[in-house]
């Protein structure tokens, strides 16, 4: 579970020296993994390109690096946001659910 800008795993009387190693490693990329949609997770899967993960957003509030907006187009080179009055264009991984 993330909490915050922390990994909570139970229990971790569980966790092996190795174990937690390799989850320190990787805390960044499963932080990540933790804030998206479960259905955002599965369309990557389905459809094979990490853009996948846009798609069950089109049409949904994302956020961006120049703040939130409304997804538009989820392409594998590209997103299309409407951010205020205009359209933006950013890398597939710059773009993350705003929830």
């Amino acid at each position: 579970m993330a909490d915050g800008g922390d990994l909570r795993i139970r229990p971790g009387s569980r966790l092996t020296p190795e174990l937690l190693e390799r989850l320190r490693a990787h805390k960044p990329e499963l932080l990540d993994l933790l804030t998206w949609p479960e259905e955002c997770l599965a369309a990557e899967r389905e459809f094979g390109h990490p853009c996948g993960r846009l798609f069950p957003l089109v049409g949904k509030t994302v956020r961006t690096p120049a703040g939130c907006g409304r997804l538009i187009a989820a392409l594998p080179e590209r997103a299309v946001v409407s951010v205020g009055a205009c359209y933006s264009a950013f890398l597939p991984g710059e773009v993350k659910p705003a929830g």
